[in-house]
């Protein structure tokens, strides 16, 4: 009889008592209204610094080709900095590094004078001293479509294209010092070892870390290790062939096509890919730096025709992002899918569990791309507090948006289970109907719904050991 009791605390401490979804407030911060006044497009991660977002627009602007702007994180104040021109570099894809009150980040096309193969430019924080710091030429890498990172006071990036193979070339990783000196093509891609690293690197101090959308053993994509003088390159999981079902959609156990940033926390990578999955919409992955343990943490779900080609589903489809990890948990968000078809931003946590949708993008007006919070975000989100920061590429204004997403500051109290002895019964109570109480007879066995179960609810102390649980 004493052991039963015993044992009965023992489950309420150990066991939790799962509380209601969280809730989260949308904000968009900013619609984009195109040309000639602050650009349009989108598709790069914001850079906070104090309460400014800096950002880029691939296009709009005075000249079309695309801007850098500040907005303040409660939407005010926003700035034109930067008008894009084709002599200067033209059509930005990737975010902004700051650094001592400078603003460093590359372009995929422009700069007439080497054959319009892209640049790396500096910029003043104010907008003022825009310089084009390196302009590509094919050989050197062609169409630098992601952003840079900063090692040891020098600037490394990578280009879509271009290196020894010229504008056809699977594509480089460069150096360059942050005043444009020196230079330095650090490695050239080929079909073997991976094809098109479409976005950035990233660093534990020696190893950089990156993906190629193509290449590598099947064709569909790399996760690589290089040195950072650019020796001893490594493959550490090449993605699977994508083969189509019965519906001709692709499908694979890992993903393919990576196109996001890999996120580094200790020795686990983790990251996005575009394609494959089970359901062809696209996968979250976790991988070891030493290539073990690879793990397909999520493959977002099958999509289907609404009837007017929009695409929808319950969990988004095609992530262009990459993650942001928080404690155990990473954000990010999907171009595609959801409700409207117009992408989602979820959680999940890092172990692949408990996936939830934070917010699915509300359908637009099929002529105008109009609507109220934007669509299709191919960018990473930024976490500051408890607030998700974002850009999505169209809707709005119908040229896109940028959005906070306010999570709870701190995790909801849990429904307590209460329990006491009467008359040689336990008696458990909890405050909150909406829940239901489930047993078990051990820790790890199979929970039980106790249907006619209501607070309070009488146990005799007879029989086996029983552990109690409250469930949402």
């Amino acid at each position: 009889m004493k052991s039963q009791v015993q044992s009965a605390v023992v489950s309420f401490v150990m066991l939790f008592c799962i509380t209601c979804m969280r809730a989260q407030t949308f904000t968009t911060l900013h619609n984009f209204a195109g040309h000639p006044n602050d650009g349009a497009g989108p598709v790069a991660a914001l850079t906070l610094s104090g309460n400014a977002l800096y950002g880029t627009t691939g296009s709009g602007g005075s000249n079309f080709y695309g801007t850098i702007f500040k907005v303040n994180t409660d939407g005010t104040d926003f700035t034109n900095l930067y008008n894009f021109n084709f002599f200067g570099g033209e059509i930005p894809r990737s975010c902004l590094i700051l650094l001592d009150g400078i603003l460093y980040g590359t372009t995929v096309a422009g700069s007439a004078s080497l054959g319009n193969d892209g640049t790396v430019f500096a910029i003043n924080a104010d907008g003022t001293d825009y310089s084009t710091l390196y302009s590509f030429s094919g050989s050197d890498g062609f169409q630098p479509a992601a952003g840079l990172i900063l090692s040891s006071g020098t600037l490394y990036g990578t280009t879509y294209r271009g290196g020894l193979g010229g504008n056809s070339g699977s594509g480089t990783i460069f150096s360059i010092n942050t005043d444009g000196s020196d230079f330095a093509n650090v490695y050239d891609f080929g079909n073997d070892d991976g094809v098109n690293p479409e976005d950035g690197l990233v660093s534990d101090g020696n190893t950089f870390y990156g993906t190629t959308y193509n290449g590598g053993a099947s064709g569909f994509g790399t996760i690589f290790e290089v040195n950072i003088n650019g020796t001893d390159f490594n493959i550490i999981h090449s993605f699977t062939t994508i083969t189509p079902n019965d519906l001709l959609i692709y499908t694979n156990s890992d993903g393919a096509n990576p196109s996001a940033d890999l996120t580094l926390s200790g020795n686990v990578l983790y990251g996005t890919t575009y394609y494959g999955g089970s359901s062809g919409s696209g996968s979250l992955f976790k991988i070891n730096t030493d290539g073990t343990g690879f793990t397909n943490l999520y493959s977002f779900s099958a999509f289907a025709n609404n009837g007017s080609n929009i695409f929808t589903n319950s969990d988004g489809r095609y992530p262009a992002a990459g993650l942001v990890l928080s404690g155990n948990t990473l954000y990010g968000t999907a171009s595609g899918g959801g409700s409207s078809g117009n992408g989602t931003v979820f959680e999940i946590n890092a172990d692949g569990s408990d996936f939830t949708v934070l917010h699915m993008f509300t359908m637009y007006d099929q002529t105008y791309y109009t609507n109220s919070d934007g669509a299709y975000p191919q960018a990473d989100l930024i976490l500051s507090g408890n607030i998700l920061y974002g850009t999505a590429s169209t809707g709005g204004n119908g040229y896109g948006t940028v959005f906070a997403l306010t999570l709870p500051s701190s995790t909801p109290a849990p429904i307590p289970l209460n329990f006491a002895l009467k008359n040689g019964q336990l008696v458990l109570s909890w405050n909150d109907p909406t829940f239901a109480l489930q047993s078990a007879s051990s820790l790890t066995g199979s929970w039980t719904n106790l249907s006619s179960a209501s607070s309070p609810y009488t146990n005799k102390l007879t029989g086996a050991q029983v552990f109690f649980r409250l469930v949402h």
